[in-house]
């Protein structure tokens, strides 16, 4: 697993996110912030909403943990997506909590494996909130100091 931070950046997940993870964490399972999010601290701007994907959990606890922070039913990307909306926060936060799913519908076992499936490899890292690691399997950190986009 290629984990880094050397860019000496800060991700500071909201609260809310973070007691998610937590949650999830002592069910048996893992939240890594993914996507733009992770794209966005990396270039210092804080992000204006957040994308979490599940790993390691049986999809009937998931939305037992969902239910407790009033997550929407399943949206997006053949269901495999909850919205969250902060409201308590102005402006208001969105959170997207998806699964790893593959376009066949199958769950991807492998966080590896999810993030090279994602568009762009400045989309193609994870950030885990607790263990405060940056998971870059694509280069996509050397991509955008590089100011360069492409696929995985």
């Amino acid at each position: 697993m290629d984990e880094i931070n050397k860019m000496n950046v800060t991700i500071s997940p909201p609260d809310k996110l973070m007691k998610l993870a937590i949650d999830i964490r002592t069910n048996g399972g893992k939240l890594y912030i993914v996507g733009g999010s992770i794209r966005d601290a990396i270039l210092g701007y804080e992000p204006k909403d957040w994308d979490a994907e599940i790993h390691g959990i049986p999809i009937h606890k998931l939305v037992d943990i969902l239910k407790k922070y009033r997550a929407t039913d399943q949206v997006g990307r053949a269901k495999g997506v909850w919205k969250i909306f902060d409201t308590s926060s102005t402006p208001r936060i969105e959170y997207d909590i998806s699964l790893p799913l593959q376009r066949n519908g199958e769950l991807f076992q492998d966080l590896h494996l999810a993030l090279l499936s994602r568009d762009l490899t400045i989309n193609a890292m994870a950030y885990d909130p607790l263990d405060t690691i940056i998971i870059d399997p694509a280069g996509g950190c050397q991509d955008i100091a590089l100011k360069m986009l492409q696929t995985p």
